[in-house]
């Protein structure tokens, strides 16, 4: 079926294609018509059946076109589809055409349709800007012109003519400028001078209208602006301004403002404010603000340094006309100075012994304050002995009111304290440091009048053993003590070989060591004399007591040691205790070393015992008949020193009650008796005569201890010592340092009757003796004694003995002589160097010095009058002259004169003023003043102004008498004739010789607005590629204006409304280059008609045209649209049927838009051109879609541009398919094996034929021939799947009846007509071993069967043969015979 419809359609579309172009078709609307509205009769008009309209698909092909119109097939009439908008398809284009295709099938005919688009007044004449403003002198003259803004119409023809119109006024008329390309401009020409005064500004409205029926109008507001010129000076509302202000204000604090106005308006009436001085401490002190006014501190103010600023403020317009005026302010004094106290004079070192009223220094108080601020009082702050004197004017001196003692207060700060009478008080100190100076008035002094030291015996020979110290309350060498022994020369011994003194440092040294059994103390008078002059000295006592050491070991004086053997009669009838004998022992030692113990030594058990303490011996018990009657005893003294000593003795004790009874035995010692009873008798006196020097000793140590006397030394006064006397010029030599001490002992008298009584501390050094000797004497120097002698000064009470004036000039040289002081203060000139004769003032001592050889006062330093006082009409410079001994203050007064050392000054040395070329003559302009620093006639200033033909020189004087000069134009100015005059101002003063300053004036004539810009050229044609880059210089338009400055200043713009112009350019404002703002496309616009204004500053304005044409360049590939195609051909589609109907449309131009097209590729198909732009793609051979079943036609379009642009499209076809190939087996015979007893149902082949068709052509079905002369029906062994082609077996096959099968299978296809083919199946059934084997012999039927076998049978015999049978073959049916034994 399928097959059959293209073949019927192809005819038709051949038919069709062979038609080309039948005609042209020509409407004419107007634009703006409604959607649907009617175009035509296209379908009539075309010459076609309205009723095949349908059926022929009568249909537009454009773009564009198909977007504004559409055909109704019903009718086939052309209607409007949407609005269409002349300005918006053609812009300002004279013709506006709309062309498209009509095309229609069956057969094909394309018919060109071309619409012109009427226009129609629907745009009213619009200006670029609403609001036009123009700003306009009031100097202008009639005659003026001023260029307006042209407006635009969007219509053409006569609906584009414009006409203007003026609204009513009596200054301003219309005028029309018409360029050289017939462009109108409307211009605004000025009729009546202008008064700004009496109206500053105008409001105009300007009417374009069109020459459409209906008429459209477009109206502009024109603002004109009347410029103000600078005719006004700003006028202050005073010429001086005076203010009082502290000096104390706070800086930036606002004292004052000024205030100036001026009648111009804008720049002109715009008024900065300036200080104008020469003196830099004005602009150093003062600032004021160039807006406000407001003059505010910049620096800190200071009465002291000045108390009057004379200031000359300055207002000066936007024009550069300036007013001055003067700013007097007055200081008002603070007390915001302490007083200042200097030192005249002072001494400061003063003798303790100066008496009261002594003069101790000469002070100056002064205070730069004013008025109460200014007085000062003076005192002495604490309980000082000085008193504070007014001498006269500001001097003081400071005398004494008491005695002074340096040993009470060896110095004093004396503060004074000055304060003003200000509020609040001001209060300022000095301290000036006073010594007082020692005088010997007093003696040294000792602690005590007699000191006590002890001292162990046997001490090391050089030891120290005390030091003695007197304190002198004098100072310096009037409390330098030398210590000395008072010699006796009474005692056998001098007393030098024991004792020796340091007479500078007052240490004691032993000579040599004490014994303390020989001497036990000594009493030395010591004497401290100071260094003064005269000397003073006293005296005191030093008590040595010597210690006593455990040097001497216990004496037994009974026992006699001189008896060999000593024998004791002991009664036998002794009871026991009894005293039988006592021995007696001394120990010349003292105290504890003095005291005996006695012991028995014995080591055995003895019949005597002794006491400890008294030395007697008893009996120990009652002797008995067996006791021995002689006994030796051995009795052992100890004393009780450290380390202790003793002595021993042995007596011999015989016990008897009558010495004949032992007398036998004695009879050898008979002559020694006597001797020992002399010796007891010794012995008794000595024991007594110790205990009593023993008891007198403890007696005096304890009384001296408790008790302090006087007594008498027995070794006298000795003048010899181990130190020789020190000459006192040496004694300022020696050091505070002592002789080493190697032995120290500290000694005391212990009250504990427990203790022992004396303590010995340990020494703390330990240096040989001989190391001790003149240890410090190096100390002493070889230099003289220098003797300190201070002189007292008599201040006589200051007087001021007169005044001396001197004038002198300023500027005087360095050396010069101002006057003879000393000679008119009547000085002797030989003592001015004593009386030191100076000069009081901290600002006076810098410019003058005094000769104190000649007495003469000279300049010491250039003296500047200006510099110093400034403008005060007196400037005086004062010093104190002052003298002493006796004191004399002298007030001296410099009056320093003025000389004409300062030329007049201009505070700017060029000035610039700034004046219209249309300012009237009559007009004054006021200039700066000079200033001279100089005073009197010196200062008077007169003013001259060079030559010239313009200008003549006057003068204004304020209300405080200040002249100030004033330039006057005489005569009317023209910038195009001298845009500048350069004048000298020349400043002269009264002086001699005459000083001057000069100025230079620059006049600056200002140019007004009175030239309109133009143009190079009043059209600017450029030609320029489409392709130019974004922000690319395409043209630059100029234009010049005579005038200068802001009026010169040209603004480029367009002047348009045209959005696509202002989309696609820009212009430089200032330099007038048009660059491309946007992509240009020579397809959207081809031409570009610009208006662009030059206006300068002053706003008046100029017009030229730029027409830009775009050159069109290759950058459109061509556009391939596809009119009519099928996407399926038959296969069997004959060569030369049309597949498709394509269209190629390029939008360039010439050879850019020239387009050739072909098919790409070894393709069955060819392009072939109808008519036109117009193609039809055929076959050129045969298909087969076996073989290619779809085909990618690419259409390939290429213009002739450079470079060559292409453009590709793709159509995709495909071969529909034809039953042209009937199914195939790959096989004529297919083999296939099936085992026997097989499962019925289950699959036993499958077999596949291919056909190469698709789809329905593809479909096969498969079958099996039945062949009916077969015993049994196929069909009920086997079935087969007809669309799978599955073979079944539909039961169980057995061999031993049928071994094969020989099937034939047809496949068929679903084609029309229908194709098939066959082959040829063959089953094998395959045997399996399903029957048992069958006995033929033996019969089975015989029960049983017997053989003969001879029984000579050889082995291997045969005996019978079995014959079996069975109905299988192959190996299932080999047999194989077994033995089966029985039992």
């Amino acid at each position: 079926m399928q097959g059959l419809r293209w073949q019927v359609i192809f005819p038709f579309l051949l038919s069709w294609l062979c038609h080309s172009v039948s005609g042209q078709i020509h409407y004419s609307i107007n634009e703006e018509l409604r959607k649907g509205s009617f175009v035509g009769s296209l379908a009539k008009d075309l010459q076609l059946n309205i009723k095949d309209l349908t059926r022929r698909k009568l249909r537009i092909v454009s773009k564009i076109s198909e977007k504004y119109f559409n055909i109704n097939v019903d009718n086939g009439n052309l209607y409007i589809a949407d609005r269409i908008d002349r300005e918006t398809l053609c812009r300002a284009a004279a013709d506006c055409v709309l062309t498209f295709d009509a095309v229609v099938e069956n057969p094909l005919n394309i018919f060109s349709v071309s619409i012109d688009i009427q226009d129609i007044n629907d745009n009213f004449p619009k200006f670029h800007h609403d609001t036009l403003t123009l700003e306009v002198s009031e100097l202008v003259s009639p005659g003026a012109k001023f260029a307006l803004q042209n407006a635009e119409d969007l219509d053409v023809g006569i609906n584009s003519l414009i006409s203007y119109k003026l609204s009513a006024n009596q200054y301003f008329a219309l005028g029309q400028k018409v360029s050289t390309d017939g462009s109108v401009f409307p211009e605004l020409i000025l009729e009546k001078p202008l008064d700004r005064e009496t109206q500053n500004k105008h409001e105009l409205i300007l009417t374009a209208s069109d020459g459409g029926n209906p008429v459209q109008t477009g109206t502009a507001l024109i603002h004109i602006i009347i410029n103000d010129i600078n005719d006004n000076v700003p006028l202050f509302t005073k010429d001086v301004y005076k203010v009082s202000v502290r000096e104390n204000i706070l800086v930036n604090s606002t004292i004052l403002q000024v205030s100036a106005s001026d009648e111009d308006e804008g720049v002109n009436a715009q008024i900065t404010y300036s200080i104008k001085t020469t003196e830099n401490i004005i602009y150093e002190t003062f600032a004021i603000n160039p807006n406000t006014g407001e003059i505010t501190i910049k620096g800190q103010l200071d009465y002291e340094v000045n108390n009057y600023y004379d200031i000359s403020v300055q207002a000066k317009d936007g024009g550069g006309l300036a007013a001055h005026a003067k700013v007097l302010i007055e200081l008002t004094d603070e007390n915001d100075n302490a007083p200042e106290i200097s030192i005249t004079s002072s001494s400061y070192l003063i003798p303790e012994d100066s008496a009261p009223g002594t003069m101790v220094a000469l002070i100056q108080v002064h205070d730069p304050d004013s008025g109460e601020n200014g007085e000062v009082q003076c005192r002495i702050t604490g309980d000082l002995p000085f008193d504070l004197i007014s001498s006269t004017g500001n001097f003081y001196k400071i005398v004494t009111k008491s005695n002074l003692d340096t040993e009470k207060v060896a110095s004093y700060n004396i503060t004074i304290q000055a304060s003003d009478k200000g509020s609040p008080e001001m209060t300022s100190r000095k301290v000036i440091k006073l010594d007082v100076s020692d005088i010997n008035d007093n003696a040294p002094v000792f602690e005590k009048l007699i000191y006590t030291t002890f001292v162990i015996e046997n001490n090391s020979p050089g030891a120290s053993i005390f030091t003695i110290k007197a304190r002198d309350m004098d100072s310096e060498d009037n409390g330098k003590i030398t210590y000395s022994i008072i010699a006796q020369n009474k005692e056998e011994e001098p007393l030098s070989s024991y004792i020796s003194m340091n007479p500078v440092t007052g240490v004691i040294y032993a000579q040599r060591s004490f014994d303390y059994e020989k001497h036990k103390e000594f009493n030395i008078q010591i004497n401290a004399r100071d260094n003064g002059s005269p000397s003073l000295n006293s005296s005191t006592t030093l008590r040595i007591c010597i210690v006593d050491q455990n040097d001497n070991s216990p004496v037994i004086l009974y026992p006699s040691h001189e008896v060999d053997t000593t024998f004791e009669m002991v009664p036998w009838t002794s009871e026991q205790g009894s005293l039988v004998s006592k021995v007696v022992a001394v120990d010349t030692d003292s105290g504890h070393n003095a005291w005996l113990s006695y012991f028995l030594q014995s080591s055995e058990p003895s019949l005597f015992t002794i006491d400890q303490h008294t030395g007697e011996i008893r009996t120990s018990r009652v002797f008995q008949e067996k006791d021995i009657i002689k006994h030796t005893i051995v009795v052992l003294v100890k004393d009780n020193g450290t380390p202790s000593r003793s002595a021993s003795v042995t007596i011999n004790m015989v016990i008897a009650d009558h010495f004949h009874q032992v007398l036998p035995d004695l009879s050898n010692q008979s002559n020694k008796e006597e001797s020992h009873s002399n010796l007891q008798f010794y012995l008794v006196i000595a024991l007594a005569l110790i205990s009593f020097l023993f008891m007198l000793t403890v007696i005096i140590a304890v009384v001296s201890k408790y008790k302090e006397s006087k007594s008498s030394t027995p070794f006298g006064s000795l003048s010899t010592s181990l130190y020789p006397p020190v000459d006192p010029r040496f004694i300022s030599q020696f050091s505070n340092g002592t002789l080493p001490l190697p032995y120290s002992y500290d000694v005391c008298v212990t009250l504990d009757q427990s203790e022992q009584e004396f303590a010995f501390l340990k020494p703390q050094h330990n240096v040989p003796v001989e190391s001790l000797i003149d240890a410090d004497d190096s100390g002493i120097g070889s230099e003289g004694f220098k003797n300190f002698s201070s002189t007292k000064t008599q201040v006589e009470h200051p007087e001021v003995s007169g005044q001396i004036h001197y004038s002198i000039n300023e500027e005087l040289r360095k050396g010069s002589i101002v006057g003879h002081l000393a000679k008119d203060l009547e000085l002797d000139i030989n003592d001015l160097s004593r009386r030191k004769i100076r000069i009081v003032s901290k600002i006076s001592e810098k410019y003058f010095s005094i000769n104190v050889d000649n007495g003469n006062l000279y300049i010491a330093d250039r003296i500047d009058r200006e510099t110093l006082c400034r403008a005060a009409a007196d400037c005086v410079l004062t010093f104190d002259a002052v003298v002493e001994n006796p004191l004399n203050v002298f007030n001296i007064k410099i009056d320093i004169q003025d000389i004409n050392d300062n030329p007049p000054t201009f505070i700017l040395h060029t000035v610039r003023i700034e004046m219209s070329e249309l300012t009237s003559p009559g007009r004054r302009f006021p200039l700066h003043s000079a200033e001279d620093l100089d005073i009197g006639i010196n200062s008077l200033i007169s003013y001259k102004l060079s030559a010239n033909q313009y200008f003549a020189l006057g003068e204004k004087v304020s209300t405080d008498g200040s002249v100030f000069p004033e330039l006057i134009l005489e005569k009317p100015l023209d910038r195009e004739t001298q845009n500048k005059h350069e004048l000298i101002l020349t400043a002269s003063d009264g002086g001699n010789p005459v000083q001057t300053g000069t100025a230079l004036v620059n006049v600056i004539i200002n140019d007004i607005n009175d030239n309109v810009p133009v143009f190079t050229q009043d059209v600017y044609k450029v030609s320029v590629r489409e392709n130019i880059p974004v922000n690319s210089t395409i043209l630059q338009v100029s234009a010049s204006d005579e005038d200068e400055g802001v009026n010169a200043l040209i603004t480029y713009s367009f002047s348009t409304t045209a959005s696509h112009i202002l989309d696609a350019f820009s212009i430089s404002p200032k330099s007038g280059e048009i660059k491309t703002k946007g992509l240009l496309d020579y397809e959207v616009s081809k031409l570009y008609e610009i208006s662009v204004q030059a206006e300068d500053g002053g706003s008046l304005a100029a017009k030229a045209k730029v027409i830009i044409e775009i050159i069109d360049i290759n950058d459109n590939a061509p556009e391939i649209s596809i009119t009519s195609s099928s996407d399926l051909i038959p296969e069997d589609s004959a060569p030369g049927t049309v597949v498709a109907l394509i269209q190629v449309h390029d939008p360039d131009s010439a050879e850019n838009g020239e387009v050739q097209c072909r098919i790409k590729g070894d393709l069955p198909f060819e392009l072939i051109l109808s008519t036109g732009n117009f193609y039809k793609i055929v076959t050129k051979n045969s298909l087969d879609r076996e073989k290619v079943s779809s085909y990618n036609i690419t259409i390939q379009a290429s213009d002739k541009g450079f470079p060559e642009l292409t453009t590709k499209k793709v159509l995709r076809l495909r071969i529909s398919d034809i039953n042209d190939n009937a199914p195939m087996f790959e096989k004529l015979l297919y083999t296939t094996f099936i085992a026997e007893n097989n499962s019925p149902g289950a699959s036993i082949f499958s077999i596949q034929a291919k056909d190469l068709d698709s789809e329905d052509n593809a479909k096969i079905i498969y079958s099996l021939i039945n062949k009916g002369n077969e015993e049994d029906s196929l069909s009920s062994y086997i079935s087969m799947n007809p669309v799978t082609g599955v073979i079944y077996a539909q039961r169980s096959f057995d061999y031993e009846k049928h071994k094969e099968f020989n099937i034939q299978i047809i496949a068929r296809d679903n084609g029309s007509p229908s194709l098939n083919s066959s082959t040829t199946l063959r089953i094998s059934v395959v045997d399996q071993n399903d029957n048992s084997p069958i006995i033929l012999y033996p019969s089975q039927e015989v029960d049983t069967t017997f053989e003969m076998v001879p029984w000579t049978s050889e082995q291997g015999s045969l005996n019978h043969h079995s014959s079996p049978l069975t109905n299988t073959q192959g190996r299932s049916g080999h047999h194989v015979y077994f033995k089966k034994k029985t039992s």
